[in-house]
């Protein structure tokens, strides 16, 4: 989504790094995280941290909010949640896995090699097995001719 804009772009990728602790989180920190939203749960979501809270029980808890919305998200993030920290994006990749998620990126990156793959092996053994029926009719002919020439010695032997 738009929603880290412009700092993450849509079909961005970005790489992230599993954090041991909560201590290695500061605010401002982009992470990525499972949401716990009720409209997006479930859902995996990059955002800046806002605020960070340490409960009575020492747990932590994130406030986290997109660059591009109005708004901090509506839940809390618990550090159990967090994939990671962004260390960087590369931009416009996800291009390449938004084609090949396509009916023609598939058919193009994965049935068209297969079927030729597919295909030079038929190719082959077809090859083969034409080359196995001469080879097979030459030694027949080799072995005649040699015959041949022995029964011929034997006849001058005599």
């Amino acid at each position: 989504s738009p929603s880290m804009v412009p700092s993450i772009n849509v079909l961005d990728v970005v790489v992230t790094k599993r954090v041991d602790s909560p201590e290695d989180l500061e605010k401002g920190d982009i992470i990525t995280f499972n949401s716990t939203d009720y409209r997006y749960s479930g859902v995996t979501v990059t955002h800046r941290i806002q605020n960070i809270e340490k409960t009575s029980s020492g747990e932590y808890l994130y406030t986290t909010k997109g660059d591009n919305n109005n708004t901090p998200d509506s839940s809390r993030i618990s550090f159990n949640e967090i994939y990671g920290k962004v260390l960087f994006r590369i931009p416009k990749i996800g291009y390449i896995q938004y084609y090949l998620s396509s009916i023609l990126g598939w058919v193009a990156i994965i049935i068209v090699p297969a079927v030729m793959i597919i295909g030079y092996d038929i190719y082959k053994l077809i090859k083969t097995l034409k080359g196995d029926k001469n080879n097979n009719s030459n030694v027949t002919k080799k072995i005649e001719i040699k015959d041949k020439k022995e029964e011929k010695k034997r006849r001058f032997k005599k």
